[in-house]
């Protein structure tokens, strides 16, 4: 990769943070990050681009008030939940709790180092109105609510959009007794996308891999079946276990990467490796590629965590995948860890990918709208405008997005 020399710092010093085996914040790693952020002038540099490029907290200093308010804040918000999470196992309603605290804890050590702003519950799409009761017996309204605590009621019309669009809900909120402090709550009732139109049996291709939509679809209630109890601070809350949650977040990365309405806002792209990376890192080895790609090939989700573990390997693993999948390893010495987990994982699967490795240098999420990439993958990293993006668009594309600014802003 064609990286600058502040770039490849920040890349070496997040590499150094994920295999430390210590979560204090930058001071704490011990001496390697210390001499790669204050042996040479550009500890500013490198600070500034980190910042924008959302992964500042994951390298800041442990005393960091803003970390601090952003782990009091999710702790706040998870607690929040917990009277209606009781109810929902009371009412035996499958649900886990996705990424969030719980998350930012298994990857980063801290669950100040990554920054959310909602709550997201898995759930089978039977339980949803059963599901949206129980929140609003717990004060929750299904809307937006402004910089001042004033919730705003969706109407009628905006729900249907997001439930026939989508794969989730319209959130539910509720302010806390800071006004300015609220807990938005969203209900995923899929893993893929567009799944709105894969009923078993369809052979409608929604998802754009060439498989029959049957072999795509997840029945959330199973899937849901071995979610396990976890507490933090106060909080009680059922979650999936780690190679589904690294699943899950795999194929939510990749929807953030290739959706065109998501890509139009902005996508944080280092943000999305780096939860990757650390989470490979910390919660993950070699005797777990076995177990991890046979449930990633039984739910036919291969393509997309191949082409998540496929850009984090390139970013922080120091090597290269030619197109016909084949690892190699950096002849330059960059990039020192190798990660046994990603590498296995990518040679395990790399046989089983169907039509090719051109999905690799495309976006968008459904076939009619996928197409290449004109800059590189590098450039778009760093890139502090999405202009390039924008320009990639059609008239098509700027229809789609006129809609989801109207149902879903």
């Amino acid at each position: 990769m064609d990286l600058n020399d502040t770039q490849r710092k920040l890349i070496s010093i997040l590499i150094a943070c994920a295999n430390s085996g210590s979560k204090n914040g930058i001071l704490g790693y011990g001496s390697c990050v210390e001499h790669l952020c204050f042996s040479e002038d550009v500890y500013c540099d490198v600070m500034e681009l980190a910042k924008k490029q959302y992964v500042h907290d994951i390298i800041c200093n442990s005393g960091d008030d803003k970390r601090i308010l952003n782990k009091v804040t999710k702790m706040r918000r998870i607690f929040a939940c917990s009277g209606a999470f009781e109810k929902l196992d009371r009412e035996n309603i499958r649900y886990a709790v996705l990424k969030g605290v719980h998350f930012a804890k298994q990857a980063y050590g801290d669950i100040g180092y990554r920054k959310s702003n909602d709550v997201d519950i898995l759930i089978d799409r039977k339980n949803i109105k059963k599901a949206l009761s129980i929140f609003k017996e717990e004060g929750f309204v299904q809307g937006s609510v402004d910089s001042e605590g004033v919730i705003e009621e969706c109407g009628r019309e905006k729900q249907m959009f997001l439930m026939l669009h989508s794969h989730q809900t319209y959130p539910m909120v509720k302010c806390l007794k800071n006004p300015r402090m609220s807990v938005v709550v969203d209900f995923n009732f899929e893993l893929f996308w567009g799944e709105k139109n894969q009923e078993a049996g369809s052979e409608k291709d929604v998802t754009g891999d060439g498989k029959p939509a049957a072999e795509n679809k997840i029945f959330i209630d199973e899937f849901l079946e071995d979610a396990v109890l976890t507490r933090i601070g106060k909080a009680r809350f059922k979650v999936l276990p780690k190679e589904k949650a690294m699943m899950q977040i795999c194929l939510h990365h990749y929807k953030d990467m290739n959706s065109i309405w998501l890509l139009y806002r902005g996508c944080p792209i280092l943000k999305l490796l780096c939860d990757i990376y650390f989470f490979a890192v910390n919660c993950f080895d070699g005797s777990d590629v076995t177990r991890f790609s046979d449930m990633v090939l039984r739910y036919s989700a291969e393509k997309y965590v191949y082409y998540i573990f496929y850009y984090t390997y390139k970013l922080f693993c120091g090597g290269s995948i030619s197109k016909g999948g084949v690892l190699k390893e950096d002849t330059n010495g960059n990039n020192a860890f190798k990660n046994d987990f990603l590498t296995g994982t990518l040679e395990r699967l790399q046989n089983t990918i169907t039509g090719g490795f051109e999905f690799l240098d495309e976006f968008g999420l459904q076939e009619d709208e996928k197409r290449k990439w004109n800059v590189r993958f590098d450039e778009r990293i760093f890139n502090e405008s999405n202009d390039f993006f924008i320009r990639m668009l059609n008239e098509s594309d700027m229809k789609k997005i006129e809609e989801n600014k109207r149902y879903m802003m």
